[in-house]
């Protein structure tokens, strides 16, 4: 024959419920620290990101404004020079004309 199960009083019963409602209780609240951890994290990180993509945006803002100033000295520099070819070429052919 098999044995039953001896039952608790109710009043046992109740106490592990109110200890399993506090520790759950415990949990949560651990676990709301937790995120709120986690948000604090996530706050700064983006208040980072965003430092950080305005020094990448101002450090490309400041290259790309060295490479215009390179490309408009070089532009300056390729007249020049194809002017003096011109006038090299040139010289020949007036020394011949006189």
């Amino acid at each position: 024959m098999a044995k039953r199960k001896v039952t608790k009083p109710s009043d046992e019963l109740e106490n592990i419920k109110e200890e399993i409602i506090h520790e759950f209780h415990v949990c949560c609240i651990d676990i709301i620290g937790h995120l709120k951890g986690v948000e604090e994290s996530i706050n700064n990180l983006s208040v980072k990101l965003d430092i950080f993509y305005e020094e990448i945006k101002q450090a490309m803002d400041n290259g790309f404004q060295e490479v215009m100033w390179a490309i408009t000295n070089l532009a300056g520099n390729i007249d020049l020079f194809r002017e003096e070819i011109k006038k090299e070429i040139r010289e020949p052919f007036v020394d011949l004309k006189m």
